[in-house]
């Protein structure tokens, strides 16, 4: 009989991905004869003939109009051990953690579909979450003559949960390139 067992379970994962806007909305409302480029092949910014309001859906394809990057990283781990300090007693602890980082970084020209013409947009968004479960579990076993089992258990749990959340970000920016990484050039509040 072992009298004592340890084990882990670790998992950890990273992802960074790109989100895209959806240039449906507006390739649904665009007059349908409009031209996306001009002779030169150039992307033509309102390419609808007399409607200034109708943007082109393909100017956020174009280097710098857009980012919204979100990078993830996640933790989860778990340490058991198990101890048969007699034949009938066996004592469990278990410690669990799952610990989530997401980083959300947000840039629109004032000519992307979402600046309008308007103001450029940037933002950063952190949240960190933080769960962290103890458990400990004595659990007492008897067989009494093949017909009778006496069974008693105790136990005690701990969950500790903790999360924070940041946001800063502004309007009008005044230098495109700097995309969400130097919010304080932003002339204007975001609310």
């Amino acid at each position: 009989m072992t009298m004592l067992q340890v084990g882990t379970n670790i998992i950890y994962a990273y992802v960074d991905k790109n989100n895209r806007y959806s240039p449906l909305n507006m390739a649904n409302k665009i007059v349908p004869i409009s031209k996306p480029y001009d002779e030169e092949g150039n992307l033509v910014m309102y390419p609808s003939p007399g409607y200034n309001t109708q943007m082109n859906p393909l100017i956020d394809d174009q280097e710098g109009m857009r980012v919204d990057n979100t990078i993830q990283e996640r933790f989860f781990g778990s340490l058991y051990l198990n101890w048969n300090i007699t034949k009938d007693i066996l004592f469990r602890t278990t410690l669990g953690l799952n610990s989530v980082n997401v980083r959300r970084g947000f840039f629109c020209d004032k000519n992307s579909l979402q600046g309008s013409g308007k103001d450029s947009q940037s933002y950063k968004e952190h949240t960190m979450t933080r769960n962290l479960t103890w458990e400990n579990v004595l659990t007492y076993s008897k067989d009494f003559s093949d017909i009778h089992n006496l069974q008693a258990m105790v136990g005690t749990c701990t969950i500790l949960n903790s999360k924070e959340y940041t946001y800063a970000g502004g309007k009008g920016q005044v230098y495109a390139d700097n995309w969400f990484h130097n919010l304080y050039s932003n002339e204007k509040k975001s609310l």
